[in-house]
């Protein structure tokens, strides 16, 4: 058939595939935002309407603001929605993936799409819930491209650009920082001073925006992060391997065995790969991703996500591997294909997200005129958001130092009133639920519950210090 030889035709093919699956997985979990991308859509509001121009998130001192602003814009043309937010993480995805498609010819880029169409669910809902992560693909991306695409030595001007924005947006770019620093090595790019001036002079460019804010609050951002990793034991290695494996059968059972095909035909295939400069670059790219996993992982509280850049540096491996199998044996090239489509198609399916239904939430405490009251980080910010400010929300529950505060104000104006609620989430209820309970108890306060959806709400009036219960 004509289209099959088509590559341009196949190409935007895959890419609207790609959108498409997106947009079905957002569809299926409702387009609901949590806690993150509700700080970004709330400062985004603010940016628009002129009250603040933050450079980075609020009171994080980390996590460059560069798409608040962009946000900021659609909302003029728009309207403030959380849509727009969510749409704008599928423009990202397909911007990085349409970025790394471009280090192949133009008969293999349509391969790339469908190798990261589908991998693992827990991921793409990664991309699509927590934007500093994809815009750290992104950057990583075009660093790829552009070394492997412009010759001037302008390009390094180009790359220290990136790399110094890349670390300026998001910590969890230092993988891809990293690796440009091999490739500078590998590419003995330092013996030559006018590269290493473009280089240098656009790495400052890039980070000036950090630099900038720890002038005016002096290493504010190397403080919060170190105090992140301080609070944490680096070396239980054990812990960590056994918690590696535990989210490898969890969420990416189906995952393991192009994982592990891929390792096979690596080394298989290692004498005929050795020289490729790709081959080198993305290997390495998978590994610094896989051993940086564990410090942020063990320093940042335990979460999976922080191995997104392992996850999509892996996938990147595999079109590359599977690209360059189709110049050995394209029978087995092709059933590594199969068998990777297959298991991330597997893997996408059977993830099943865990939906609070914040909007209902937002209905039923309108309907009911609370306006004032305590939650959790994950809570309080889509309440804000979706309720577009009529209930201010502090995110204290659990954290009465306010760590994770993005606005002090508000935890400032919840304290002073007198009606107020605590609403505790489903999966906090065994964590904070009882504790909350009995210490409003102790203080003989008039209480109303309620309960609608994942969330129960404890209503009443208190004119003392909010600390005795949070």
């Amino acid at each position: 058939m004509k289209i099959f030889k088509n590559h341009n035709c196949l190409f935007v093919l895959s890419i609207v595939l790609f959108v498409f699956i997106r947009i079905i997985f957002l569809f299926r979990n409702g387009f609901i935002l949590n806690g993150d991308e509700a700080v970004f859509g709330l400062m985004a509001k603010n940016i628009m309407e002129c009250k603040e121009f933050p450079l980075f998130v609020l009171l994080a001192h980390y996590g460059g603001t560069s798409s608040c602003y962009i946000l900021a814009l659609l909302y003029k043309f728009f309207g403030v929605n959380h849509y727009l937010i969510k749409f704008l993480m599928v423009f990202y995805e397909t911007l990085a993936v349409f970025l790394f498609s471009l280090v192949f010819g133009k008969n293999k880029r349509f391969f790339v799409f469908l190798f990261f169409s589908f991998i693992p669910g827990y991921f793409v809902d990664i991309s699509l819930s927590f934007i500093g992560y994809v815009e750290t693909i992104i950057f990583g991306f075009c660093v790829l491209f552009v070394h492997k695409n412009i010759i001037s030595s302008k390009k390094w001007l180009i790359i220290g650009f990136l790399n110094g924005l890349g670390i300026y947006l998001q910590p969890i770019f230092l993988p891809f920082f990293i690796l440009t620093i091999i490739i500078l090595i590998l590419d003995k790019t330092y013996e030559d001073f006018k590269r290493r001036i473009f280089l240098e002079i656009g790495f400052l460019l890039g980070l000036f925006p950090l630099i900038y804010y720890n002038i005016l609050n002096p290493f504010a951002t190397f403080l919060r992060l170190g105090s992140r990793f301080i609070s944490h034991s680096l070396f239980d290695f054990k812990s960590y391997f056994y918690s590696l494996f535990h989210c490898l059968l969890s969420n990416l059972n189906w995952f393991l065995l192009p994982l592990f095909l891929t390792l096979a035909f690596s080394f298989f295939y290692h004498k005929k790969l050795k020289d490729d400069g790709n081959y080198k670059v993305l290997l390495i790219m998978s590994l610094i991703s896989l051993v940086l996993f564990f410090p942020v992982f063990k320093g940042w509280g335990a979460n999976f996500r922080y191995l997104y850049p392992f996850i999509y540096s892996l996938v990147a491996f595999e079109c590359f591997l599977f690209i360059k199998m189709l110049e050995f044996d394209r029978k087995i090239a092709f059933l590594y294909f199969f068998i990777s489509i297959f298991s991330g198609f597997i893997s996408f399916v059977k993830y099943k997200k865990v939906i609070f239904d914040y909007p209902a939430l937002t209905r039923f405490l309108i309907e009911k005129n609370i306006e004032y009251c305590y939650s959790n980080y994950w809570t309080s910010y889509p309440l804000m958001f979706y309720s577009n400010n009529k209930i201010i929300s502090s995110p204290r529950l659990g954290d009465p130092s306010g760590f994770y505060d993005r606005t002090p104000l508000y935890f400032n104006i919840v304290s002073s009133v007198d009606d107020k609620c605590i609403i505790i989430p489903q999966d906090l209820k065994d964590k904070y639920g009882k504790r909350v309970i009995e210490k409003i108890s102790r203080l003989n306060l008039k209480v109303k519950f309620y309960k609608i959806k994942e969330f129960e709400i404890i209503k009443f009036n208190y004119n003392g210090s909010d600390y005795n219960f949070l």
